[in-house]
């Protein structure tokens, strides 16, 4: 009896230790590891997201697409094609349909603001009213947004090429440059390359957690095990993290030094959407070029050093390939975007809020009327 006394006792004293160190590991964690902000943290809300899933899937040849199971409450929703549309496109498009593709980054896309708020739903919105006095024999403009955030020329080149000329676009609307301007950054070690492999690894894909896994990552320490053994590959994953990854590209292929990729003949960015261009032509799709906005008055110092000049650079790469292509070019005035037009909570001068993309809506309407109308191609409108 004395014997299984000390036993019983040894246990209490055991599991009451071991009580005792999990709550102190599992308040250390809480308190040194999941701290708000932190990577642990952020990763740990968005895998246990009730509604969601990743932003993006990766997939071969296009890199990644938005991810359709993604229709969350913040009021975005994407159809199985990865266009940011509650509904599948028929490829048989109707004559009675002038369909535009939009093709762009997280401008495009809107990532910041619901559905009902893109310029394209705004557009949409614009031209329908506007096209029964226009004399076409168009019943409807129906706007697909093809916008990905964090999509480079590259990913507006494959998507293009191998998914979106299927859907039967008669107007393809490119609104890019922000994305490729980290291209042009100076990289510790990296050599530049037209594939843009020296700044840019690939997404790698996300396996969502079941429900019942989901529940139990409220405790730090499960949380904390999960994402090392399973998520852990996150701390470098993200599409924006690697484009600002330093390492360097081992075997360059691409020789000619840095400094070509200023030069149309090398630079990626104006090869990229001259070959969506010319593609396009050759289908007797029209293409329309936008330049794209900021605000450098609230966006960070580091944001104003990576973009500003550099979108300088690649607006007039735009202004070039309009000049050398059968298309249209649109110049929207950086000076009609003020602080009031970019969302505040972010402050990256990049996103628009509501009342931007209405402003910009609004600015492009006349030139794509003028479109539709038939009067293409026209190099510029103003």
């Amino acid at each position: 009896m004395k014997k299984l006394k000390l036993i019983l006792a040894t246990a209490v004293v055991s599991l009451s230790l071991l009580a005792l160190t999990l709550f102190v590991a599992e308040w250390g964690v809480g308190k040194y590891v999941f701290v708000p902000g932190s990577a642990y943290s952020n990763i740990r809300n968005f895998i246990t997201k009730p509604y969601g899933t990743a932003e993006y899937l990766p997939q071969p040849y296009v890199n990644y697409i938005n991810n359709p199971a993604l229709k969350n409450p913040d009021g975005r929703y994407n159809n199985n094609a990865g266009l940011r549309l509650t509904y599948e496109v028929n490829l048989q498009k109707p004559d009675s349909i002038y369909r535009i593709l939009f093709l762009g980054g997280s401008t495009t896309y809107g990532c910041l603001v619901h559905d009902s708020d893109t310029y394209q739903q705004r557009l949409a919105a614009i031209l329908n009213t506007q096209l029964p006095a226009s004399g076409t024999p168009f019943k409807k403009v129906e706007c697909l947004n093809g916008g990905m955030g964090a999509a480079t020329s590259a990913e507006i080149l494959t998507h293009y090429l191998l998914k979106y000329q299927y859907m039967q676009p008669d107007l393809v609307l490119v609104n890019a440059g922000i994305n490729d301007c980290g291209a042009y950054g100076n990289f510790s070690g990296a050599v530049y390359q037209p594939d843009y492999r020296h700044w840019r690894r690939p997404l790698q894909p996300f396996k969502e957690p079941s429900p019942f896994v989901k529940n139990l990552m409220r405790y730090n320490l499960v949380a904390l095990l999960v994402i090392k053994l399973q998520y852990s590959f996150y701390f470098t994953m993200t599409i924006t993290d690697n484009e600002f990854q330093y390492f360097n590209n081992q075997n360059p292929w691409f020789t000619f030094g840095a400094d070509s990729m200023f030069t149309t003949r090398y630079n990626a960015f104006y090869n990229n959407l001259k070959t969506v261009g010319l593609t396009a032509h050759s289908l007797r799709q029209k293409m329309l070029l936008v330049t794209e906005v900021i605000d450098t008055l609230t966006m960070p110092k580091d944001f104003v050093t990576l973009y500003h000049t550099s979108l300088l650079q690649n607006n007039r790469l735009l202004d070039s390939l309009a000049h050398n292509l059968p298309c249209a070019f649109l110049k929207l005035d950086n000076t009609e975007f003020t602080s009031k037009e970019f969302v505040n909570d972010d402050l990256d001068g990049i996103h628009l809020n509501p009342h931007g993309e209405r402003l910009k809506a609004e600015r492009m309407a006349p030139a794509i009327m003028e479109i539709i109308k038939g009067k293409y191609p026209a190099y510029t409108y103003n």
